[in-house]
């Protein structure tokens, strides 16, 4: 009787044994699986690129995507539209003074900037990251990529008053100094605050 109880003890403790080790090993398995998705995200999901840099066939293709993607800075700003336009010659290919740096996650667009470099001035003429893909260093890498290409560490940019709170951090990581308020310069009854110099 003992003896049988003594094999059933050890029988037991065996499958807990082999059930604990079966449960580290796939926890292990979880874990790396966890970590190679995430990296290979971070490597494949994530791109950054230069619009000027694609080919005519690809420019025309991003022309009404970006345009599209900005749908918000045309509420705000009345000659969006025509401006955006302008960027842009009749084969829909980006003119050459300007740039337009392009971040795509989970094969959408999930952040622009559009540039312009002249002989006159370096300027930031527009930012803008979807709202679901903020305050994850998209909105930083996308400006390092910025100043990289106008080759100019204090261009000129231009912000909405209301927006101010939302460009504080981003704003003092790149040590964007504050010239002067105008009312009413691209849109009527709105307050832009001007940095780096004047517009």
């Amino acid at each position: 009787m003992a003896e049988k109880i003594r094999g059933e003890s050890v029988v037991a403790f065996s499958f807990f044994v082999f059930f604990l080790a079966f449960f580290f090993f796939a926890y292990w398995i979880c874990k790396c699986c966890q970590k190679i998705g995430k990296e290979r995200e971070e490597f494949v999901m994530e791109m950054y690129f230069k619009l000027s840099e694609l080919t005519k066939l690809e420019q025309q293709m991003y022309y009404n995507c970006i345009y599209l993607f900005l749908m918000e800075a045309n509420i705000q700003h009345p000659e969006f539209s025509a401006w955006y336009s302008g960027l842009f010659t009749d084969e829909l290919r980006l003119k050459s003074e300007y740039e337009i740096v392009i971040c795509e996650k989970e094969y959408e667009i999930a952040g622009v900037t559009i540039l312009k470099s002249t002989k006159e001035e370096a300027k930031i003429c527009t930012v803008y990251v979807a709202e679901q893909y903020r305050h994850n260093g998209l909105g930083r890498r996308l400006m390092e990529l910025s100043l990289e290409w106008l080759e100019n560490e204090k261009p000129v940019m231009m912000l909405d008053k209301s927006k101010e709170s939302d460009f504080a951090s981003i704003l003092k990581h790149f040590g964007f100094v504050f010239q002067e308020e105008d009312c009413g310069l691209h849109n009527p009854g709105k307050v832009e605050l001007i940095y780096n110099g004047k517009n």
